[in-house]
């Protein structure tokens, strides 16, 4: 008995070092960004949703690493592809992190897009930051006014390239519902592609509800259609996806793709970070993503917050790289 006893101790001694040295790591990690300037880049132009919601973060990064700077880096080519190598090839040091959508990183990599150098599940996620609707939007200037016009119609639509999730979203819609997809890039991210069918020069653009809300209020654009299994509460009047499709591979294909979009906003690190590099800004994320005066604040930019924890994000990560595999054919024929 006197044996068990000390050998129990001796566990809990073993343990308890364990457990001080791990803490006394990550306070080093944390005290590590004291004086420096961390880079948030997002493969997207200025003044569209990513580049919004790294903004919203930034100040709330520094106050969850103190002493730390953190600038906003928005990075255009590709339809986000320049982007996510830049940020692939980042040194692992932890001062240079990503925003980015899981969506649009695995469709272009699986469908084998030229440029691609990155693998997304290499990367290293922090969290989630929302999962917003994606809708598809039309032109007030536009001849197609609804769905069932653009059914059967050659319809332009905007993307920032063709290495984007929208990009590949509409792709996929298009084949389903029967309509004749004329892709009209090269615009400097989402935000000038949506301003452009505004202005009436394409048709309609597939994008996030929280970059085009202004639009959309305004009356310069005009949502038809959500890439969603059900109406969000922000759209109710506008269908969503499966109440217009009835094909059963076309369901399957965009339900798929709907899974992905649970990942549409996640931050992470480059590949070879650090586990306690890691740890540390799955913590500082995880208290800034429940903050209530970020929250606060992003409502007050008509933002959403729809947190999940790093972990669960890597999991979901994974899981989504062995669904994309289902809409593979139609990526391949983006090429």
């Amino acid at each position: 008995m006197k044996k068990i006893n000390t050998i129990l101790v001796i566990s809990l001694i073993i343990l308890s070092m364990l457990y001080f040295t791990s803490f006394s790591q990550s306070q080093d990690e944390a005290e590590f960004y004291k004086g420096k300037t961390i880079t948030l880049a997002t493969p997207h132009g200025a003044g569209g949703g990513f580049d919004t919601y790294c903004r919203l973060i930034a100040p709330f990064l520094e106050k969850y690493l103190p002493g730390a700077s953190v600038i906003v880096e928005p990075i255009t080519g590709g339809g986000g592809i320049v982007g996510r190598n830049k940020l692939y090839k980042a040194n692992p040091d932890g001062l240079t992190i990503g925003l980015e959508a899981v969506a649009g990183m695995m469709f272009a990599e699986v469908a084998e897009m030229e440029g691609v150098l990155y693998k997304t599940n290499d990367f290293v996620y922090f969290g989630r930051v929302v999962n917003e609707p994606h809708i598809v939007a039309v032109s007030p200037k536009s001849p197609f006014k609804k769905l069932e016009d653009l059914k059967g119609n050659s319809i332009k639509f905007a993307f920032s390239g063709v290495g984007s999730d929208d990009y590949y979203a509409t792709k996929i819609l298009c084949e389903a519902l029967g309509i004749n997809l004329i892709p009209v890039t090269g615009y400097d991210g989402s935000a000038e592609a949506s301003i452009a069918v505004a202005k009436g020069e394409c048709d309609a653009t597939t994008t996030t509800y929280g970059s085009v809300f202004s639009l959309i209020e305004s009356k310069d654009m005009i949502p038809i259609l959500q890439i969603s299994e059900e109406r969000h509460t922000t759209l109710p009047n506008i269908p969503s996806v499966f109440e217009v499709l009835e094909d059963k591979d076309a369901r399957r294909f965009v339900t798929t793709m709907i899974n992905l979009f649970e990942l549409d906003r996640v931050v992470f690190g480059p590949p070879g970070i650090s586990d306690v590099k890691t740890a540390v800004y799955r913590d500082a994320f995880s208290k800034l993503l429940q903050d209530k005066e970020f929250i606060e604040t992003a409502a007050k930019s008509k933002r959403d917050i729809v947190y999940l924890d790093g972990e669960n994000t890597d999991k979901k990560v994974k899981e989504a790289w062995a669904e994309v595999n289902l809409i593979k054919r139609i990526l391949m024929e983006t090429k």
